[in-house]
């Protein structure tokens, strides 16, 4: 009967011992996933600046076109276990290329139906306001992951990123909000005929 309980015994330290290692292990596996990942988002948001502060260049007709081309939509390394981290956490990692590539569709109709030229001033504000949006998404994905696993902050010398991000975007929801003030109010709309059978 003891050499039951010693059996049993050896195989519960086993198990719990097993159950340690595959715990240390995945806990690995996270913060190495979350470290590459912030990396790709660190890029992605120093990426984002430049869009912001495009103003264009003219081209010899005089027309303002994008000097600096919208950044790649970002790709998570595929050899990590995704499993390994937390899965809302992950959701939003994994669906964030997703909302890049709306926002460059959006862009590209926005460049299609708003032809304002010469400057096409509305055209760079929407690309600009879309990407202060998608840098300050990516910036916050990276702070949840850093937080997560330990992960130190990155620092900046002269300037913050993502503060110059916030200060652009504030600047242009500022002015887009003036903009809407001053446009006349719509005329209240026609009550539709009645049709007489």
């Amino acid at each position: 009967m003891s050499e039951f309980f010693a059996a049993l015994g050896a195989a519960i330290i086993a198990l719990a011992g097993q159950h340690l290692l595959n715990h240390f292990d995945r806990k690995k596996a996270a913060r190495y996933l979350a470290i590459r990942t912030v990396c790709i988002f660190d890029k992605y948001l120093a990426s984002c600046t430049e869009v912001v502060g495009d103003s264009g260049e003219p081209d010899q007709d005089g027309f303002t076109y994008p000097s600096v081309n919208l950044p790649n939509v970002p790709t998570f390394p595929d050899d990590v276990d995704w499993k390994s981290i937390d899965h809302p956490l992950m959701y939003d990692i994994l669906s964030f290329p997703s909302d890049v590539v709306a926002a460059n569709e959006s862009i590209a109709h926005d460049w299609d139906m708003n032809y304002d030229p010469p400057d096409f001033s509305d055209n760079f504000e929407y690309r600009a306001k879309h990407y202060a949006r998608l840098g300050l998404q990516a910036h916050a994905l990276a702070k949840r992951l850093r937080t997560k696993y330990d992960i130190q902050e990155k620092v900046y010398d002269r300037w913050n990123p993502a503060s110059y991000l916030e200060e652009k975007l504030k600047e242009i929801e500022d002015r887009q909000e003036r903009r809407y003030k001053n446009l006349p109010p719509m005329p209240p709309a026609a009550a539709p005929e009645k049709v007489e059978e």
